[in-house]
């Protein structure tokens, strides 16, 4: 019969292999953050122009 792993196997063997994968796609990885750097940069910097609502009409004074 096979034996159950312990829930610190376990742990050990899930982060090994999150560790591998990490290393083997860390390239990928920092592209992506590139990538998501650039587009959240792009979104805050565009210029936008002022709703109409936002500015209230002159007052008129008589």
């Amino acid at each position: 019969m096979r034996k159950r792993l312990g829930l610190g196997k376990q742990t050990n063997l899930f982060r090994a292999g999150l560790l591998g994968w990490l290393y083997r796609h860390d390239w990928q990885l920092a592209g992506l953050l590139a990538v998501a750097t650039v587009a959240a940069a792009a979104f805050v910097l565009w210029p936008r122009s002022l709703p109409t609502a936002a500015t209230p009409a002159p007052a008129v004074i008589s």
